[in-house]
């Protein structure tokens, strides 16, 4: 009656492969949602002061990172 469970019987049958570079993307998406919230508070924060060139700096990584979130997302839910 006791039957060991099957290995891959909580794995999703749909999206990308368990320890795969896109499987790890797709972990991190939430990740880089965060640290592109904390670099576009720190640009708000180097604009206020004066830094413009620090500031852009921040504004385009926060960018980068909001992409890259969103991309992640998507490949997490993706079929």
């Amino acid at each position: 009656m006791n039957r060991e469970p099957e290995p891959d019987r909580f794995r999703e049958e749909t999206g990308p492969a368990r320890w795969s570079a896109r499987w790890w993307f797709a972990r991190f998406a939430f990740s880089f949602l965060v640290l592109a919230a904390v670099a576009g508070y720190e640009g708000y924060r180097a604009h206020e002061r004066g830094y413009a060139s620090r500031a852009n700096l921040l504004f385009v990584a926060a960018a980068a990172g909001v992409a890259l979130g969103f991309t992640a997302i998507r490949m997490r839910h993706r079929p």
